[in-house]
């Protein structure tokens, strides 16, 4: 999977591109055939745990409401002091299981799941946008009935015997008019959201059968790139992710990182994080 989070192209601004959990299938069973590992249900399930366990941890080492808490980059796990643990599981239980626990892939999930917001109106959903367009009819449908526009001011002076008859009229064609609006907009909206779907589709379709033609061996390269560069102990947890990425992006450069003699490969490194490369 951190291969293929790393593979141009696979990532979104707000999780994983359509096509994603088929390429890690793919993957999975180049390495491990026979074994029957699908896109669905297994690895979406595997990969939504994981992502909640992330979280957690998370919120632990960088959440704006937490202190005390701290790495042991040998250990690979979350320390604090036992006064810290106890006053945090009392408001989450479920970080009580990551206590003294080693989380040896921790550093590789920064890099695959990061923090995912997602903003925007592109970020809606179909389901979405329904319910903001209910909300806009309510709201104007609201509005309309407790005070006359300029357009109906003349009603005010209609004789008292129609004027039951003309306000409920008046209302009807008022909830005709929205509700049309409200049609027109949700189909437009509708409209938008199946383009972008589309669009995505058609791009993650091109970018899966450009991964299918990769070459097996560079892909074994990209996954080795981080345990090569947790065996240069000047080089931090930071300046290893930004170095994974660098390395991992390109062909020629993971070819190049794998042809550097050991003694040399730290000085390699920073001469590639410094752009002296």
């Amino acid at each position: 999977m951190f291969h293929v989070v790393n593979t141009e192209n696979h990532r979104a601004d707000n999780g994983f591109k359509l096509g994603f959990y088929n390429v890690v299938e793919r993957e999975l069973n180049v390495k491990l055939s026979r074994v029957g590992i699908k896109s669905k249900p297994h690895i979406e399930s595997r990969i939504k745990t994981t992502k909640r366990d992330f979280n957690i941890v998370y919120d632990m080492l960088y959440g704006p409401n937490t202190s005390g808490f701290g790495w042991d980059n040998d250990k690979k796990c979350v320390v604090a002091k036992p006064p810290v643990w106890e006053e945090y599981i009392k408001s989450y239980k479920g970080a009580a299981m990551f206590k003294n626990k080693s989380l040896p892939h921790f550093e590789e999930l920064l890099i695959i799941f990061g923090k995912d917001r997602a903003t925007g109106r592109n970020a809606q959903t179909v389901a979405d946008v329904v319910e903001e367009l209910d909300k806009e009819s309510a709201e104007n449908e609201t509005k309309t009935e407790d005070g006359l526009d300029e357009n109906d001011a003349s009603l005010s002076f209609a004789p008292t015997h129609n004027t039951k008859t003309s306000s409920e009229e008046c209302s009807s064609q008022r909830r005709r008019k929205l509700r049309s609006r409200s049609n027109d907009n949700l189909l437009e909206a509708i409209k938008e959201v199946g383009l972008t779907m589309g669009k995505e589709i058609k791009e993650s379709t091109i970018k899966l059968i450009e991964a299918m033609g990769y070459d097996v061996a560079v892909a074994e390269k990209r996954v080795r790139i981080n345990e090569e560069l947790l065996k240069l102990p000047t080089i931090s947890m930071f300046e290893r992710h930004k170095a994974t990425l660098q390395i991992a992006r390109d062909h020629k450069t993971t070819d190049v990182f794998f042809t550097i003699a050991d003694d040399k490969k730290e000085e390699w490194v920073k001469a590639l994080l410094r752009g002296d490369i």
